[in-house]
């Protein structure tokens, strides 16, 4: 078509939202309309546009006879919305003046069009103020970790409340409450431990042991070292005091009356000084092994744990037996025996919570695994290739990590008469693992489909869906669901 039965134009799209166009695709678009190359269907599809200013800008010649030159243009973005919108590029020339020059089907954020220089449309894409609200709540959210990193838990919380009032996506406000949780339960570890120091100040180490221990029971691993310190301080003060108060003691009954059975009750004060003070110090091993535990979530290190806590329980036990002989014979052993008395319970059951845990997890790892090998084969049977693909709709607690179909099976290029084949791990304790697959051809059309990956192990339905102009169907052999794409007869 030479120059004077074509004019050029320019399309222009800007991304000010807060999240990626992560895919573009073209549709309806009449070949009579375009001159060359130089057109939508060509050169605006496959395109991604980053967020918060990202635009693409791209040159369109347009028949000169044709009256509007419309197409249809599909977005589709990071967090799974999509939106799709029709122009007519012969508005950028000035030559267009039908009312329907933009029409907005799909709305999930605010689109919006103007005429700008140089003969270019231009199509600028926004939040909506639901979604502005939802990324101040973000924002809120972000400065909320922050405060947590630097300790303001008080801060952040206040942070994190003012968050959770704007959120209004489910991911958002469930990341905001995660955080609010922990803010709060870091807030009162924070206190608690403050109120033990305190009393440390003061002297009454058996009311600081129990701040402590109650601060542990909500602190996050970050505090916990600080905690079992103080703790452990309390405790060898606490200790300390004890033999003080006992050898001044004997040695007030010892001036009195040389007796041997004065001599053996100091012996029994000593001894079972040295058998607590060694139960105090087992007990913070044990406690540390407990938060290693808990951090690796193995039965070993859960083993290792239960056995450094039966250990203390020994050593304390052991004290106990040495005040309690001394007991009989003279009332100051009474302070320590209480002292062990009110301990001992604590320890007991923790050593028994560790045991359930121990057992617990040995009986899943030898049981059942967490997670269950499936795989997944995707043959293509029509005339025309598949030149990409993209995967949405999944709950990536479905799946183990880096190995479910958003990491697999995004973006294959399959071509005619071929197919790809790939292990996908399902969670064994996710009741279903469906996803949502688009395939996009080399003649430029599109089909989807939604299917449930644990059926290819029968242990759930189907759930099978499709939409587009080919036939899809699926079938199950051993641990494989396949999917298989052809024309319509």
């Amino acid at each position: 078509m030479g120059k004077e039965l074509s004019k050029e134009s320019y399309f222009e799209l800007v991304n000010s939202t807060n999240r990626d166009i992560i895919n573009t695709s073209i549709s309806e678009v009449d070949n009579y309309d375009w001159d060359g190359n130089y057109r939508p269907d060509h050169n605006l599809v496959h395109r991604k546009v980053w967020r918060k200013g990202g635009s693409i800008r791209e040159l369109e010649t347009v028949n000169a006879r044709a009256s509007h030159c419309p197409f249809t243009m599909t977005l589709e973005f990071s967090d799974g919305t999509k939106d799709v919108i029709r122009v007519h590029q012969r508005y950028a020339t000035l030559d267009c003046t039908d009312k329907y020059i933009f029409q907005h089907f799909k709305k999930s954020h605010e689109i919006y069009y103007r005429r700008s220089d140089h003969n270019t449309l231009l199509i600028t894409v926004e939040n909506t103020n639901s979604q502005l609200e939802n990324e101040s709540a973000e924002e809120k959210n972000r400065e909320g970790e922050e405060a947590m990193r630097r300790r303001m838990y008080e801060e952040a919380i206040l942070k994190f409340e003012a968050a959770k009032k704007l959120a209004n996506e489910s991911p958002t406000i469930n990341t905001i409450n995660s955080n609010l949780r922990k803010a709060e339960d870091s807030n009162k570890a924070n206190k608690l431990n403050e109120e033990g120091k305190e009393l440390m100040k003061t002297g009454n180490y058996e009311s600081a042991v129990k701040k402590f221990d109650g601060a542990l029971k909500v602190a996050e691993k970050s505090m916990s070292e600080d905690i079992t310190s103080n703790k452990k301080k309390a405790l060898n003060a606490r200790a300390e005091e004890l033999i003080k108060e006992g050898e001044d003691a004997f040695r007030r009954k010892l001036y009195t009356t040389n007796t041997e059975d004065s001599l053996r009750l100091v012996e029994l004060k000593i001894a079972g000084n040295e058998l607590f003070n060694e139960a105090a110090s087992l007990e913070l091993e044990a406690s540390n092994l407990y938060e290693k535990a808990k951090g690796t979530q193995t039965v070993n290190d859960y083993t290792m744990t239960q056995q450094k806590y039966e250990d203390v329980l020994k050593k304390y036990t052991q004290a106990k037996n040495k005040f309690e002989e001394g007991s009989s014979d003279d009332k100051k052993f009474d302070s320590s025996i209480t002292f062990i008395n009110d301990h001992l319970p604590k320890m007991t059951m923790k050593n028994q919570r560790i045991f359930f845990l121990t057992f617990t997890i040995t009986l899943f790892v030898s049981v059942v695994a967490w997670s269950r090998e499936t795989h997944f084969r995707l043959r293509n049977f029509s005339e025309d290739d598949i030149i990409t693909t993209v995967v949405t709709g999944f709950d990536s607690f479905d799946f183990e990590k880096n190995n479910g179909p958003q990491d697999k099976l995004q973006n294959l290029s399959i071509p005619t008469n071929s197919s790809v084949k790939y292990q996908i791990e399902v969670n064994h304790f996710a009741s279903n693992c469906p996803f949502t697959m688009t395939l996009w051809f080399s003649d430029l059309t599109s089909d989807w489909f939604r299917i449930n990956q644990k059926f290819a192990i029968k242990m759930a339905k189907p759930d099978f869906s499709h939409s587009g102009n080919r036939t899809i169907s699926f079938s199950r052999k051993g641990k494989t669901l396949t999917v298989t794409v052809k024309d319509k007869e």
